[in-house]
């Protein structure tokens, strides 16, 4: 089964996904975010932030907001999505 990984903006929560109802085949899962490191890329950031995580071909980001633009720097590393 595929995943849509969402990705809500600073300063609010997944509820904001809460009316998306994913095709089938497909599950939703939160991606949180995390206490930045000083100093930290924007780049390392989110590869920390997705460490664990895996993205298989066919999965989707969804962002909106800060995560929408978190998505758009992940599309770069994570081509396959």
């Amino acid at each position: 089964m595929n995943k849509i990984y969402l990705i809500s903006g600073i300063g609010c929560n997944g509820e904001v996904f809460n009316r998306i109802t994913p095709p089938d085949g497909y599950a939703m899962q939160m991606v949180e975010w995390i206490e930045p490191l000083g100093g930290e890329l924007v780049q390392d950031y989110l590869c920390r932030m997705f460490d664990g995580v895996e993205i298989d071909d066919g999965d989707v980001l969804l962002g909106v907001s800060l995560g929408g633009i978190a998505v758009q720097l992940l599309y770069e590393m994570f081509p396959q999505v």
